[in-house]
């Protein structure tokens, strides 16, 4: 009983951590909103640059990133693994890591070179618990969600840009996005959880199946025209 109440109340701070939507549909939205500008103290917010993630700088190469990353997290450099997207042309180097704050359970670090750039254009931490692991550490998961967002929104983004506790599917939310000055975005993505509507505490998805639970951090170079292959324009 009371880890659903925790829960509850954990939901309902993500949703009161209230942004302007831009980059979701507003209609999914569950808690109130306003414009990132508007936050207590705004001005006086340091400014957040979206320029990778820790030793890894978008346009790297993958030599770079991999040596990067090798030292970032104390690992021999050929334990990254390189993978190959063929549908969109891109690349990847993967890191995986037995833990790594905020979140419990293993993570997973990928870095991703652009179709025609070769040089870095996004990264993903993923975090990811099944079975078992998922009931044990669901609460941990909304709580890490939680500290992740509480984290960005204490930074000033470009007007207009953040949007915070926002539902996209049946166990899914948005706790936080925002784009710093240049366009570029950071985004933190909660899955399998339990979601309740910010003021009156019901239940959203009281029927939801509760799978695993995932928590998705992502830094992105490029969120309106992303370095992918695309098939030519007449071709078909």
């Amino acid at each position: 009983m009371r880890d659903g109440y925790m829960m509850r109340r954990i939901l309902v701070g993500l949703a009161l951590l209230a942004g302007s939507v831009v980059m979701a549909d507003a209609s999914l939205a569950e808690g109130s909103k306003q414009t990132a500008g508007d936050s207590v103290g705004a001005k006086q917010q340091i400014p957040y640059l979206v320029d990778g993630f820790r030793s890894a700088k978008f346009g790297m190469g993958e030599a770079e990133v991999r040596s990067a990353a090798a030292k970032d997290f104390g690992m021999a450099p050929d334990a990254i693994q390189r993978v190959e997207n063929p549908a969109d042309g891109t690349a990847g180097l993967v890191a995986r890591l037995d833990k790594l704050e905020p979140a419990p359970g293993p993570a997973t670090v990928t870095y991703v070179f652009g179709a025609s750039s070769k040089k870095l254009v996004q990264v993903n931490v993923v975090w990811l618990s099944q079975g078992d692991e998922a009931k044990k550490y669901r609460l941990d998961y909304i709580g890490a969600a939680q500290r992740l967002a509480s984290y960005f929104i204490k930074h000033r983004w470009r007007d207009d840009t953040v949007l915070t506790g926002v539902r996209i599917g049946p166990d899914s939310m948005v706790a936080f996005i925002g784009k710093d000055e240049q366009g570029r975005a950071v985004e933190v993505r909660l899955d399998g959880v339990p979601l309740f509507k910010d003021k009156s505490g019901e239940p959203i998805n009281q029927g939801a199946l509760l799978g695993p639970v995932r928590l998705r951090l992502s830094y992105a170079s490029e969120t309106e025209k992303p370095d992918i292959k695309r098939i030519p324009k007449g071709a078909f």
